[in-house]
C-alpha cells in the first residue's frame, strides 16, 4: 500500500518514489536514479495530494516511471508546459490566468531554446519555474472536488509529454500540449 511522504526503509511504507526504487532494483530512496527529478517531483506531489483511498491507484505508474532516466531538454519542457496549462484553464481570475498561458508558453520557448543547445535546462528542472509550475499544477487540483482523480490524470499527462507515448495506467483523455 503506497503512503504520503518518505519512508526510512520499506517496512515502514513506500510512496510512489519508493516503490519505483524498489521495482527498478536501484537503491531505496525517493529519488531514484532511474527516473528524471522533474518526473519525480510530479510524482511524489501527486502521490503526497492524493487521498488514502485513491493512492493505490499511483501504483500503476510505476513501471514508466521506472525506466524515464533523464529526459531531455524537450521533454523536460512539455512537462512543464502541461503543468502551466493545468494552471491556466483552472486559475481563478483573468489575471492569473493570462500569467499562466504566457508561462505556459515561455515554457515551450525553453524547450525549444533548450533542444537546440541550451546548458540550463538540468538546473531548471530543479530550481526554476518548471519546479514551481509542478508545485502550482498539484495545489490548484488538490482543491478541486474530484482532486484525485485530476492528480491521476495530472500525473499521466507528464508521463505522456516527456515519454512522447501513451503511458499504460488508468484510462484518461491525454491533455494535448504541443512544443
Amino acid at each position: 500500500m503506497l503512503r504520503r511522504f518518505a519512508h526510512l526503509q520499506p517496512a515502514d511504507g513506500v510512496c510512489l518514489m519508493e516503490y519505483v526504487s524498489l521495482l527498478a532494483g536501484v537503491p531505496f530512496s525517493d529519488s531514484p536514479q532511474c527516473t528524471d527529478e522533474l518526473l519525480g517531483a510530479v510524482a511524489r506531489a501527486v502521490n503526497d495530494a492524493m487521498s488514502d483511498a485513491a493512492r493505490g491507484r499511483l501504483a500503476a505508474f510505476a513501471p514508466a516511471l521506472a525506466v524515464t532516466g533523464r529526459l531531455g531538454p524537450g521533454s523536460a519542457g512539455r512537462v512543464e508546459a502541461v503543468c502551466w496549462s493545468v494552471l491556466a484553464h483552472g486559475a481563478p481570475g483573468r489575471g492569473a490566468r493570462r500569467r499562466a498561458v504566457r508561462r505556459r508558453d515561455a515554457a515551450r520557448d525553453r524547450a525549444l531554446a533548450c533542444q537546440a543547445g541550451g546548458r540550463w535546462a538540468h538546473w531548471m528542472a530543479l530550481h526554476g519555474p518548471r519546479r514551481r509550475a509542478v508545485e502550482a499544477a498539484v495545489v490548484l487540483l488538490a482543491r478541486r472536488e474530484d482532486a484525485d482523480a485530476a492528480l491521476e490524470k495530472l500525473l499521466a499527462d507528464c508521463l505522456q509529454a516527456a515519454l512522447a507515448r501513451p503511458v499504460a495506467g488508468p484510462q484518461h483523455t491525454p491533455l494535448r500540449v504541443t512544443v
